[in-house]
């Protein structure tokens, strides 16, 4: 998701607190309809009356009918909810010199994967900023099945057909291929169970974990490639499914009663509430990873080799430490975080120490939450700080990501 490419207000819920977080109007890309891309599922979006508009290009939807963005919510924490996620940038990565070619640009260690592993990873600039944040799935040492957001396709396809250029002219060779088809995120705790009931390959659906990958799986009768992972915190999987029969498999899955559609809006506060950081706002190309609080995803052996674009300005980050952090904040019921407000020291100076990048009310914590960019002084979990909501100000606290457990199967 990226809520400054949104183009309709967010449908709103019963709550005020829920209404007013969502109800914000931000720029638009396209002038008309007319020039917003249609996904291969827009006729199923029609017939079950989605509330539509213009997201990066695509026209999208945000939410349906029946229910309010908060029961959306907390269905998929507590069932199963379908997304369609077939404007997401999707890229197949081959060649001999592949493997090189993609740990010369995205923090990933390769070494780490098996045939049908994946993992979350960010492709980076010379100066040690975030292009983008990818998954990245491997197949095989000469093929992989690359992810990223909708709107840094025509920035980072530039991007990478620029440095595969390079390669290619020093003998090397990669090829990068955009991949067809549908691709919807099935996320819950009943999304394992709804798999299952409609493939011949019921046990391959059970033994894949978090971030495993399978091709040619059966759904619906259909041979589809299956991802164990999503956006929402959830277990769940992403189902790439070709253009043909897209609608089959979407209306099979839909036919279990414990699956509902669900919108970009949905999409938007699971996220927020696993901490799962949103390119646009809480990532960008003038934060390192290490200034992101992303850490994690780059390895010893990557710390070590430092081959990867801005590699020197991380291990610096990583040696040195860093100004500022990407940290979560939480706030007491009745007041609104919104991405842009101004953080506040909390000893009363009033001294400004940094910004929200994405924030709003926690349906499952009823609560308002909230990431932000703060001084590194000020980032330690527990912290007390402000909030500068107008002519006022709002207590907040510095609080451990995710806001809400994760529930990805591990083992």
């Amino acid at each position: 998701l990226h809520p400054q490419m949104l183009s309709v207000r967010h449908l709103c819920s019963s709550n005020p607190l829920f209404k007013s977080s969502l109800k914000r109007v931000v720029s638009v890309r396209f002038a008309s309809d007319s020039n917003l891309r249609l996904s291969p599922l827009h006729s199923i979006h029609q017939r079950l009356n989605a509330k539509m508009g213009g997201f990066c290009g695509w026209n999208m939807p945000f939410s349906y009918p029946n229910l309010t963005d908060s029961e959306s919510h907390l269905h998929v924490r507590n069932s199963a909810g379908l997304f369609d996620v077939s404007h997401m940038l999707r890229l197949t990565v081959s060649g001999e010199n592949c493997s090189e070619f993609l740990e010369k640009l995205f923090v990933v260690d390769l070494t780490r994967l098996q045939d049908g592993q994946g993992a979350y990873t960010l492709l980076m600039n010379e100066q040690g900023g975030i292009v983008d944040d990818a998954i990245l799935s491997k197949y095989t040492d000469n093929q992989y099945y690359l992810v990223l957001n909708a709107a840094c396709e025509e920035k980072d396809l530039a991007f990478l057909r620029k440095y595969q250029q390079e390669f290619n002219n020093s003998g090397k060779q990669v090829e990068l291929t955009k991949r067809e088809g549908a691709l919807i995120a099935v996320q819950g705790p009943k999304a394992e169970a709804v798999l299952k009931e409609l493939s011949s390959e019921a046990s391959v659906i059970e033994n894949m974990l978090f971030m495993n990958t399978k091709q040619a799986i059966d759904i619906a009768g259909v041979h589809c490639n299956i991802t164990r992972c999503g956006y929402t915190g959830e277990d769940g999987f992403e189902v790439e499914i070709p253009l043909e029969s897209a609608e089959k498999v979407v209306d099979a899955v839909l036919s279990n009663d414990y699956v509902k559609p669900a919108g970009l809006v949905t999409r938007d506060t699971l996220r927020l509430e696993a901490g799962l950081a949103l390119y646009g706002n809480d990532l960008d190309e003038k934060h390192s990873p290490i200034e992101s609080s992303l850490n994690w995803t780059i390895s010893k052996r990557r710390r070590k080799d430092a081959d990867f674009l801005g590699a020197q300005t991380v291990i610096d980050h990583l040696t040195n430490g860093v100004t500022e952090k990407r940290i979560g904040i939480t706030a007491p019921v009745g007041r609104l975080l919104r991405p842009g407000m101004e953080v506040l020291d909390g000893e009363g100076k009033n001294v400004t120490i940094g910004k929200i990048c994405s924030g709003g009310f926690s349906p499952s914590l009823k609560h308002p939450i909230a990431m932000a960019y703060v001084s590194k002084e000020n980032s330690k979990i527990g912290t007390p700080l402000f909030v500068k909501a107008g002519k006022t100000t709002i207590p907040v606290q510095v609080a451990s990501m995710p806001f809400v457990p994760t529930q990805y199967k591990l083992k």
